[in-house]
């Protein structure tokens, strides 16, 4: 059973129109949050994927000292009658060390992380507005693989954002095969009205944009 946690994004990544479409954040209390959980164990589900918009911005927006995203995992493998716990996309800067050990500590809880990578180049990133760098994403898988046992990485990938050369292209691959992932969700760079990204001119071709989601999609 899927139970969103909480709905909005103010990240404003330039290729992406969820924040013109969802608005701000909202947090669900937990208390709603296991009703829904303890609903899905009635009609006979047993794991439960915690989703939302932007899921690792959770209560952000509760007040000082509301639960975290980490709360929420320990709380919902803590109902009776649910054997697993998953959450879905993350961002990296929002994959907390508590949210690590919660996980860890956790054995209800799925040893598996879908964290977007989108590309492996300094520059892109940069102009994506993704607010890391490649190696602080590196860093952060290797503390993921270091404190969750079996852990799975997966992730996805844009090639052919407007401005990605052949260097940065190549650089995302290494980058992937650095990380590990264990699957990629590899995806072409289209215009989303109202975007920054859409008002760049060095606009990558479909010919380049389709041998390059190729290449990522054979290393994955």
């Amino acid at each position: 059973a899927v139970v969103k946690v909480q709905d909005g994004c103010d990240m404003f990544c330039s290729f992406c129109s969820v924040p013109l479409t969802r608005g701000p954040i909202r947090s669900r209390s937990l208390p709603d949050i296991l009703h829904d959980v303890r609903e899905a164990v009635a009609h006979g589900h047993k794991e439960v994927v915690l989703t939302g918009v932007l899921v690792g911005a959770y209560g952000r927006d509760l007040g000082h000292g509301a639960p975290e995203l980490a709360d929420v995992v320990t709380a919902v493998a803590g109902v009776d009658g649910i054997e697993r716990v998953r959450l879905s996309s993350i961002e990296p800067t929002q994959v907390s060390r508590r949210l690590l050990l919660a996980i860890a500590e956790t054995p209800k809880a799925c040893p598996h992380l879908h964290i977007p990578l989108q590309s492996g180049d300094d520059q892109v990133l940069k102009a994506m507005r993704r607010p890391y760098t490649a190696s602080v994403y590196l860093d952060l898988c290797r503390l993921a693989y270091q404190m969750i046992p079996y852990l799975a990485i997966t992730t996805d990938v844009l090639v052919g954002f407007p401005g990605e050369d052949e260097e940065a292209h190549r650089r995302t691959m290494e980058v992937a095969r650095e990380a590990r992932f264990a699957r990629m969700h590899v995806f072409r760079y289209s215009a989303r009205p109202r975007t920054a990204a859409a008002e760049i001119s060095a606009q990558v071709s479909d010919e380049d944009k389709a041998r390059r989601a190729q290449e990522m999609t054979a290393l994955a």
